[in-house]
């Protein structure tokens, strides 16, 4: 997804202004829409946080639950330290994580504005949904349009990540899923190179006929709900999490509701793209004032979300958002814990390992919890900030917080994944053998050509995409 982004300048040959653009009319092309007569009424309001302390917004926001639950926030020890850990990953029995909050309005708006459409009789507008080899959110979308009922998306993958298991999984999780007609990889093209900046260039004419085209990452504000923490370190990659919890506080301090109210609160980012952060550690990318119209920003985005908020009728919080992004939000930019893109650095390799081998998750009983996936391309980078801030100042007065975003379910829909892999592009294929497991908790490998799929196959979970099945 996001080495999409860092690469545009310069190396896509695409001017940063033109870059923008593109970003900004994604963005339009998902918008909003009030909801129909079957989500209003298949839909609980007091299962989205946002409707049940600003009732008034059902009626104009569209917003399906996708199934999902609310989280829950778990104990962990580790090796003397302490610390909660909001289970995201746990949002969906199908596929969890950050994502999740996003697309319960994103995939309910291309809902709404598919069924008005028809009824006007007009042509319903299709989805794209693009990200680089290893991303959540194709994987994601695809899941869940697919329970919610909507066509299958086409999917256009721009470029490859570094090669990691849990990268391969991804791809192959998407491609065990219903996908559209137009499936799309680097190395795609006639000549065997399919450059991003043709791919996002091809873009311009899907926007053009109308169609949706989910934003790099899927980028927008989510909601979720949370214990009253000190700390709350989460990664950074499409923004779109942190800048929902900025709204999120915010928000509720607006509504004088008793949360995020500690002396020591503060949000702690981790960029997990290593030039997202160099500009965040040079140029204040996400904070300072001359990037507010860049999309994957926090920035925009806190600006963005408040002001589509205030459009809805809700309150307008952009001037207590931006307070809190000022104040209340850190970002640790590191170049040794960042590393590159898609990939553990060395920093976050060691705390996953030191993670995986003595991690003891809780429940609110006390009972034990399924361990965390504490993937490199996000999560663990986080983790590692986490830690070694507990190690360097102790246990602080209100508790450190670890805002899980992996999904602890990697799913495997019913299309045969592997034979499909076999028929992507030969540098594709290469991509995901080459990627190695790095955790010890999820040993595998995806095998050679002409092998057996049963190196992977086990850290894979069967799940049914049928409407019928989605808890509506």
């Amino acid at each position: 997804m996001l080495s999409v982004a860092a690469s545009a300048a310069g190396a896509l040959a695409l001017s940063l202004p033109t870059f923008v653009v593109l970003l900004r009319a994604m963005e339009r092309s998902v918008g909003l829409a009030p909801p129909i007569p079957s989500q209003l009424a298949g839909e609980s309001a007091e299962a989205c946080a946002l409707f049940r302390h600003l009732p008034a917004l059902r009626l104009r926001l569209a917003w399906r639950s996708l199934g999902a639950v609310r989280t829950p926030v778990h104990s962990c020890g580790l090796n003397g330290r302490s610390f909660l850990v909001k289970r995201e990953d746990l949002a969906s029995p199908a596929y969890g994580g950050n994502k999740v909050r996003t697309l319960q309005h994103t995939l309910a708006v291309l809902e709404a504005r598919r069924a008005r459409a028809v009824a006007e009789g007009g042509a319903a507008p299709g989805m794209l949904v693009v990200g680089s080899g290893g991303s959540n959110q194709v994987v994601a979308t695809a899941v869940h349009a697919a329970r919610l009922g909507l066509p299958p998306p086409d999917v256009a993958w721009l470029s490859p990540d570094e090669p990691d298991l849990d990268n391969s999984l991804n791809m192959l999780s998407a491609l065990s899923l219903p996908l559209g007609g137009r499936v799309t990889a680097w190395g795609a093209s006639a000549s065997g190179t399919l450059t991003l900046a043709a791919s996002l260039l091809g873009l311009l004419p899907k926007l053009a006929r109308g169609e949706v085209v989910f934003p790099i990452g899927a980028n927008t504000a989510a909601g979720g709900e949370v214990a009253d923490p000190g700390r709350v370190y989460l990664p950074v990659g499409s923004a779109c999490t942190l800048s929902g919890l900025v709204l999120g506080v915010a928000l509720a301090r607006r509504l004088g509701l008793p949360a995020f109210r500690a002396s020591e609160f503060e949000l702690v980012g981790v960029p997990i793209h290593h030039l997202f952060a160099a500009a965040e550690r040079t140029l204040r990318l996400h904070t300072a004032a001359p990037f507010s119209a860049v999309p994957l920003t926090v920035g925009h985005t806190v600006r963005e979300g408040a002001a589509a908020l205030a459009q809805l009728g809700g309150p307008d919080v952009t001037a207590e958002a931006l307070a809190v992004l000022e104040s209340e939000v850190r970002f640790v930019t590191r170049p040794d814990l960042v590393g590159l893109y898609g990939a553990h650095s060395a920093v976050s390799k060691a705390a996953a390992a030191e993670f995986d081998a003595g991690a003891r998750v809780a429940d609110g009983a006390g009972e034990a919890a399924p361990t965390p996936w504490m993937c490199g391309h996000f999560c663990a980078k986080a983790l590692a900030a986490l830690l070694e801030e507990l190690d360097a100042a102790g246990a602080p007065a209100a508790p450190s917080l670890l805002w899980q975003t992996k999904s602890l379910v990697q799913p495997r829909g019913e299309r045969d994944e592997w034979a499909a892999l076999a028929a992507m592009p030969s540098s594709v294929r290469r991509w995901a053998a080459e990627g190695e497991a790095q955790s010890s908790l999820r040993p595998g490998c995806v095998p050679a050509e002409g092998a057996a799929p049963d190196g992977y196959r086990h850290l894979m979970t069967r799940v049914e995409t049928s409407p019928s099945r989605t808890g509506d």
